[in-house]
């Protein structure tokens, strides 16, 4: 069962697959290699290497997305057209009428808000603005998602120690962990989305534009609060050492938190299931035409310590 999110970051890196092994050869005389059927996913965030075309073809062949990133964002994202699309639930899903796609947009915005409180809860648990961001998830508004999104951000670099803190200012540099951080759980979502027959191409909330998965970033939301939490760990665990930046004791730091136990359905299971179950529970919804069935994760009434 595929597994490994390998990334390649390596300038002049040589990337190709080898009797069925993926293979990196750095440039210098080091290559290192990996059973591609074990792979989940490959990020390449090097600006120079090079992909060979067998690796695409039997990436594809295994189900294996590639995700090309400038500056740790997605930009390009590579995915088996066999795996594509269920032709059957592509049609469900465009039957659904537009009220009930805002309630599944609604369920989703609610365990991330949610969620947004715990991990806000942990990050700074003296913070006066705690009762704000409470307050916003108690309601039903549209603006939901936004104010509680001002609210979480601004207690999040309480947390880190930085004054005056955005997630979309580049000059502070824990913007590039949580970049790469995204970067990896949308690998995982849209890994699980093709496996699912679900057409990544139509949202619920997200807009379509060139070269986007609106389902992913739509599906991948109650679970951003639980990477900025790694994130959290990260920077208060090492920050007095050095620079903040996306490292290898990073990347290996994330992938290890990517498989720590948290409370989905009454059950402790790995995190990267819970996405699994969750993104399963999504298709059977939809196939179902039945909301209930759609369990997005949430840490609500879980004891969770992080």
């Amino acid at each position: 069962m595929s597994y490994h999110i390998v990334n390649i970051d390596t300038p002049e890196a040589y990337i190709t697959c080898r009797h069925g092994q993926l293979v990196c050869d750095d440039g210098c005389g080091k290559t290192n290699q990996l059973p591609l059927e074990d792979v989940c996913a490959i990020i390449v965030t090097s600006f120079s290497s090079t992909v060979h075309s067998r690796l695409l073809n039997e990436a594809a062949s295994l189900g294996v997305s590639i995700i090309f990133c400038e500056k740790f964002k997605p930009q390009s994202i590579l995915m088996p057209a066999n795996r594509i699309t269920d032709t059957v639930l592509a049609k469900s899903f465009i039957e659904i009428p537009r009220c009930e796609i805002e309630s599944y947009w609604d369920k989703t915005i609610d365990a991330k808000c949610d969620n947004q409180l715990a991990v806000a809860s942990l990050v700074a648990p003296k913070s006066p603005k705690l009762e704000n961001i409470k307050s916003v998830c108690q309601r039903k508004t549209a603006l939901k998602e936004s104010q509680c999104a001002r609210y979480y951000w601004e207690i999040f670099g309480e947390g880190i120690c930085r004054e005056g803190f955005s997630r979309g200012d580049d000059s502070f540099p824990e913007n590039s962990l949580l970049d790469f951080a995204y970067t990896v759980l949308s690998a995982i979502v849209m890994q699980k989305l093709f496996g699912y027959g679900l057409d990544a191409s139509y949202g619920i909330a997200h807009s379509v534009r060139e070269r986007s998965a609106p389902l992913a970033y739509d599906l991948m939301e109650p679970f951003r609060p639980y990477i900025d939490y790694c994130v959290f760990r990260w920077i208060e665990q090492n920050a007095l050492f050095g620079a903040v930046c996306v490292d290898g004791q990073f990347k290996r730091f994330l992938m290890n938190s990517i498989i720590q136990k948290v409370p989905y359905m009454g059950r402790d299971i790995e995190f990267k299931r819970v996405i699994d179950e969750s993104i399963r529970s999504f298709r059977s919804a939809v196939k179902r035409k039945d909301l209930t069935l759609y369990n997005p994760w949430t840490l609500k009434n879980s004891k969770w310590a992080g």
